[in-house]
C-alpha cells in the first residue's frame, strides 16, 4: 500500500513539472519589434582656431584648448551631445570630434549651437561659484567660462552616418572674468573670506540660463563660496551682465574668515561692461557691520513673541 502510495505521489509530481514546463513553453516568443530601439550617433568633426582654456599670466588672462575639453552640441534648446578635443593642448589648429543624436529635423542647412564648456549636467548657470583662480582644470574653465559658436550643416552621409558641417564661427565668450579683493576701509592687505552675495542696482546680474524659444536669462545675486585662500585673498567670478548701457553698482555682503560680516560696494563705469572682458578690482573697501541692539520699547504684551 505505501509502494502504491509513493508511485501516486511520484506521478503526480512529474505531471506539476510537466504542466509548468509546458506554460513555460507556451510563452510567446520575443519579437523584434518588441525590443527598445536604439538611438542612432552621428560623427561630426569641427576644426577651430579658437581658444578656450583659461590661465592667469601676471596682469593678462590668457585662453586655449585643452585636450579633452567638452563642447556641447545644440539644435535649438536641445542637446544633441558633446564634442571632445582630439589634438593636444594649446595647439594652434584644434580638432573637436564626437558623436551625436541625429533629430528627424536635422537636415542640410540647419543651424547648430557649440556651447563651451559642455557641462555634465548640461547647466547653463553661474551659480556655485568658488572664487579660485582660472586655470586649466580649475572650476572656472570647466564650468563658468562658457562661449559659443554656430556652424550650419552642409551634407549628411546617410550610409556612414556622417555630418558634414561648415567651419564654425568664432566662439564669443559670453561672461566677463572678475577678480575681486576686499580691504577693510579701503586700506592694508586684501582679507581673507569665507563667502560673499554680490547684487546690482540694475538687476541685471545673470544666475542661470535656460531655452524656451530661445536662449533666456534669469537675473538675481550671486554667490561665492571660497574653496581656499587663493594668492593675494583675490577672489576670481564669472559674470554675465546684461546690463551693459548704464554705469553699474555692485553691492558685496562678505563673510571673512573671521565669521565677522562686512559690507561694501563698487561702482562700475559702463564703458567696461560687456562680455569677454578681464576685470580687476582688489581693492574694494569694506566695512564690519555691527548689529546694534533694538530698544524699542514694548507697548504691550501682545507685542512679545
Amino acid at each position: 500500500m505505501k509502494t502504491n502510495r509513493l508511485f501516486l505521489i511520484a506521478a503526480l509530481l512529474g505531471a506539476t513539472l510537466a504542466s509548468c514546463q509546458k506554460a513555460e513553453e507556451l510563452l510567446p516568443e520575443e519579437k523584434p519589434e518588441d525590443k527598445p530601439a536604439v538611438e542612432q550617433t552621428w560623427k561630426l568633426t569641427v576644426q577651430t582656431v579658437d581658444t578656450k582654456a583659461m590661465e592667469i599670466d601676471g596682469t593678462t588672462l590668457k585662453n586655449y584648448w585643452k585636450k579633452g575639453e567638452k563642447v556641447a552640441v545644440y539644435l535649438g534648446g536641445t542637446k544633441l551631445g558633446t564634442l571632445e578635443v582630439t589634438s593636444e593642448t594649446k595647439a594652434a589648429t584644434t580638432t573637436l570630434h564626437g558623436e551625436i543624436s541625429k533629430p528627424n529635423d536635422l537636415a542640410v542647412n540647419s543651424e547648430l549651437m557649440l556651447l563651451s564648456p559642455g557641462r555634465d549636467d548640461d547647466k547653463w548657470t553661474y551659480a556655485g561659484q568658488d572664487g579660485s583662480e582660472p586655470s586649466e582644470a580649475g572650476t572656472m574653465a570647466t564650468m563658468f567660462n562658457y562661449a559659443t559658436s554656430t556652424l550650419s550643416v552642409t551634407a549628411l552621409d546617410e550610409v556612414n552616418h556622417t555630418i558634414t558641417a561648415s567651419a564654425p564661427t568664432k566662439f564669443a565668450n559670453q561672461q566677463s572674468i572678475y577678480r575681486f579683493g576686499f580691504k577693510v576701509g579701503g586700506t592694508g592687505e586684501a582679507i581673507s573670506v569665507k563667502s560673499f552675495m554680490l547684487s546690482s542696482n540694475q538687476n541685471k546680474l545673470v544666475v542661470n540660463r535656460t531655452y524656451s524659444s530661445d536662449w533666456a536669462s534669469e537675473y538675481g545675486i550671486l554667490t561665492m563660496t571660497a574653496a581656499g585662500n587663493p594668492t593675494g585673498n583675490l577672489y576670481c567670478m564669472a559674470i554675465r551682465n546684461e546690463n551693459t548701457t548704464a554705469d553699474e553698482t555692485y553691492t558685496f555682503s562678505v563673510v571673512g574668515s573671521d565669521d565677522a560680516l562686512y559690507e561694501g560696494s563698487k561702482t562700475i563705469g559702463s564703458a567696461h561692461l560687456g562680455n569677454g572682458k578681464f576685470l580687476s578690482a582688489k581693492s574694494i573697501s569694506i566695512s564690519k557691520k555691527t548689529f546694534a541692539p533694538d530698544a524699542t520699547a514694548i507697548s504691550n504684551e501682545s507685542a512679545v513673541l
